[in-house]
């Protein structure tokens, strides 16, 4: 999963070169533990690296575009929130973004879909799968 966040100044002007700067924690909202970024995961209390850095995207192509990239896909089910900052000089800005996950992946729960609904979209596309391919394969008449 990639969290991106733009930054841009008091003249609303892109930051560029300003990774340094930035700081990123993610709470799991179930039961506010946040990320320990050391071993990837979530306490209460006890945390090594309870925040990290962004990386700059492209200061030509993106000006002012950060990113984290996290493997969520060993994370439990629900909500989580990110918090970022930037800070430097008389700059100072904060940010927060929710996200909800499902198996692993990031998922719209505004949307309307079960968990029991999700499997059975999965399992009617992994037999669509396997049925193409036994009738390409193995020549069995459709």
């Amino acid at each position: 999963m990639e969290i991106v966040w733009s930054i841009y100044d008091n003249d609303a002007a892109p930051i560029t070169g300003g990774a340094a700067s930035t700081s990123i924690k993610i709470r799991r909202v179930a039961d506010d533990y946040l990320l320990d970024w050391n071993d990837m995961t979530f306490k209460a209390a006890g945390w090594t690296t309870p925040a990290t850095t962004l990386a700059e995207i492209s200061a030509v192509n993106l000006p002012g575009a950060y990113r984290k990239v996290i493997d969520v896909s060993a994370w439990a089910d629900g909500y989580y929130h990110a918090v970022l900052g930037y800070s430097s000089g008389l700059v100072v800005r904060n940010g927060a973004g929710e996200f909800y996950l499902l198996d692993g992946l990031e998922v719209d729960p505004t949307q309307g879909a079960t968990k029991a609904e999700l499997d059975a979209a999965q399992a009617a596309i992994e037999a669509a799968i396997i049925s193409k391919y036994c009738r390409l394969f193995m020549k069995i008449p459709t």
